[in-house]
């Protein structure tokens, strides 16, 4: 036995258990020290083994065996074993031993099983703190956050372990405060919060809790509560602000975006020579992440130290680096850690994945994200939420087939319940102009799941349709101001006034009418419906006027054939200090072809890219076929349409030319515009009828 403790003290079970040549020859001293030996060296499932083997052999298990088997409850297909060894410490006379019986409130914890846990904590005749610690702790696990609250009370006011200053301490050391904090800021239940920290504070041991009130205050919404209990280091005050209390603090301003504040101060830490941890590591990167590409500069400082404390190799930090590089969009970094990660042979977790993923995502790297997945899927990784996210973006921009081939392994996985998901599928659909598909992704998404994001992709994966205003008729949630814009727009659309005038007075209702977005819509509504002085009426009562707001109002002129009126407000426009856009050129290129004004309509065109620097779009080069195409000049339309880049050329620029053709009779011209056409769409028939009336 002697020896047998020799090798356990040495760490090397495998030779403590080639000691005894049988079984037969242990005694319970041997048996109990080799079991327990396998279980501190984490050798579970030999353990319980070996315990097992025990019983066989009629030795009784004294308490230090006990206990040690206690330790190997780890997971929920422990239970029924648990309940055995409970047995056998009924049978031993030991049911009231304190120490068992707190052991076994956490083993039952650890094997998910509360009833267990707490019928193990009443059988406890006299109950001390870690009793109390260990069942608290166990409805914290269990999610069961208010009756952890409220046995940390009863604790206090009712039990003979009511903490005082001393016993508050050995709490502390373990979890009541650590759980009941945990509690109060998942409930954002603040005042039960204060009282603790009151509590603390009355106590001497506010410093110990530092850390944890932070936390708590800055869940709960009180971020400057938080900023005094971390300020209060200042000064030779009770708080040291110990890494925990810097983490804490940094990762209140990143959860809430404050990142100018967060990278304040990870620059202090570093500039006192803060001693880093992995938890300090992950919080620093986490709040350079948050900044994006400013956060850059701070990213890589924290790097170098991760570099210096030779914590590179370290898997969560390297998942970390990966996150932070792909969020400040510096891809050749986040690929250069995504490589170490899997040149270092540990097998990459779904985090790693989905950090790469969102990184190739982020910089349309599309085709890649797609390999990314099917390599995920490869290597057995379980996609989620984020996962399908960055999929199902990517598979939108391949076509419709690798699009519905993500979709069904979204349902494979049950994940088209998820709103998120179903989100990006809606839209996916919608721009792939797949409709029915779209209703199909909302529909799975159970009503009371359903958030405002949601209703608002569907209604847009709807456009400019009747089905578009239904959607938002049957919303039974309140619209935010995306959904009136897309509603607005709707109308617009199907020059829906008495919808339009409705939704209108929601905005006005809801307090939205002042927003831009929704008063750009409006102004888009009203002129698209032929309400053109109620559409100027609304922009001049705006207290601002964006470029959106001039592009709406001139396109609105424009379409309604007021090309003069559509010029005099472009002309305004870019003298109020609004250079114009593409889309507000399209508009000006367009009034310019309704009125025949070929020189100005040149003279526009031309400055786009002399004056503006903008490159001209299809719909630029479709407006000025069109241009000359009303005017019967007919061959410098087809010489425009000529100039036109090879991968900008579309259906919509032949039929321009095609239906200008068609006006004029010029049969040649035509058909080599039909014929252009017919490639391109052989199976529509408008080619056909055109070219047929010429």
């Amino acid at each position: 036995n002697q020896l047998l403790q020799i090798y356990v003290k040495m760490g090397d079970v495998d030779s403590a258990a080639r000691i005894f040549p049988s079984p037969a020859a242990w005694s319970v001293v041997s048996w109990t020290c080799l079991v327990a030996a396998f279980a501190r060296y984490g050798h579970f499932s030999r353990a319980n083994a070996l315990f097992r083997e025990m019983l066989l052999h009629g030795a009784t298990p004294d308490k230090i065996a006990l206990l040690a088997v206690i330790q190997l409850l780890q997971h929920p297909r422990d239970l029924e074993f648990a309940r055995t060894l409970q047995g056998w410490i009924h049978e031993a006379g030991l049911s009231t031993d304190l120490v068992l019986g707190n052991a076994l409130i956490a083993g039952y914890s650890r094997c998910q099983s509360l009833i267990d846990a707490t019928r193990a904590f009443h059988r406890i005749a006299r109950k001390d703190t870690i009793s109390w610690n260990s069942i608290i702790a166990a409805h914290v696990s269990s999610h069961l956050l208010p009756a952890a609250t409220t046995i940390f009370h009863t604790m206090q006011h009712e039990s003979s372990s009511r903490p005082d200053a001393g016993t508050l301490m050995a709490i502390i050391a373990t979890v009541s405060i650590a759980a009941a904090l945990t509690a109060c800021a998942n409930l954002l239940d603040l005042e039960s919060g204060v009282e603790i920290h009151a509590l603390a504070a009355r106590s001497g041991v506010e410093a110990d809790v530092g850390g944890l009130l932070i936390h708590m205050y800055a869940a709960c919404g009180d971020l400057d509560a938080a900023n005094r209990v971390f300020d209060v280091a200042m000064g030779g005050a009770s708080i040291n602000r110990d890494l925990s209390s810097w983490n804490s603090m940094i990762t209140a301003y990143t959860d809430r975006n404050l990142w100018e504040e967060a990278l304040s101060l990870v620059h202090q830490m570093h500039h006192q020579g803060m001693a880093f941890d992995d938890i300090s590591f992950v919080t620093a990167l986490n709040a350079c992440a948050a900044a994006g590409y400013r956060g850059i500069p701070h990213g890589t400082s924290v790097h170098l130290c991760v570099a210096e404390a030779g914590r590179e190799e370290d898997v969560i930090i390297r998942t970390a680096l990966l996150n932070m590089y792909g969020k400040c969009r510096d891809l050749c970094r986040a690929d250069a850690v995504f490589d170490a990660l899997r040149r270092s042979g540990q097998r990459l977790d779904l985090i790693a994945w989905n950090a790469m993923g969102s990184a190739l995502a982020q910089h349309e790297e599309f085709e890649r994200v797609l390999t990314l997945y099917g390599e995920m899927l490869l290597e057995g990784v379980t996609p989620d939420e984020i996962s399908f996210v960055n999929a199902l973006t990517a598979a939108a921009t391949a076509g419709r087939e690798t699009l519905a081939a993500v979709h069904s392994h979204v349902v494979q996985r049950g994940m088209n319940r998820d709103v998120v998901v179903a989100t990006v599928l809606v839209a996916a659909y919608g721009s792939a102009a797949e409709v029915s598909r779209a209703e199909e992704a909302f529909a799975a998404v159970p009503p009371y799941r359903r958030d405002v994001v949601l209703w608002n992709a569907m209604i847009d994966a709807h456009g400019g349709t009747p089905p578009a205003l239904r959607t938002y008729d049957s919303m039974d949630i309140a619209p935010d101001k995306l959904t009136l814009v897309l509603a607005l727009n709707a109308c617009a659309g199907m020059a829906e006034l008495t919808a339009g005038e409705r939704i209108h007075r929601r905005a006005t209702d809801l307090g939205f009418d002042r927003d831009v977005g929704v008063i750009t819509a409006l102004i888009h509504m009203y002129a698209s419906c032929g309400r053109l002085e109620q559409s100027q009426k609304i922009f001049h009562g705006a207290q601002e006027h964006t470029m959106f707001m001039w592009n709406a109002l001139v396109s609105g002129f424009a379409r309604r054939g007021q090309s003069e009126r559509a010029i005099a407000l472009f002309e305004r426009m870019q003298q109020s200090g609004h250079r114009a856009d593409a889309i507000g050129f399209v508009s000006i290129l367009s009034a310019c072809s309704q009125a025949g004004l070929i020189g100005r309509g040149c003279g526009y065109f031309a400055s786009l890219l002399h004056d503006h620097g903008i490159l001209p779009y299809r719909e630029h080069y479709a407006c000025m076929i069109d241009l000359f195409g009303r005017a019967g000049r007919l061959e410098e339309a087809e010489e425009w349409l000529r100039k036109m880049p090879a991968h900008k050329l579309s259906k919509s620029v032949w039929e321009t030319l095609l239906g200008a053709c068609s006006i004029h009779s010029d049969v040649k011209r035509g058909r080599r515009a039909a014929e252009e056409l017919f490639e391109m769409q052989s199976r529509k028939s408008s080619p056909y009828v055109i070219m047929a009336k010429l």
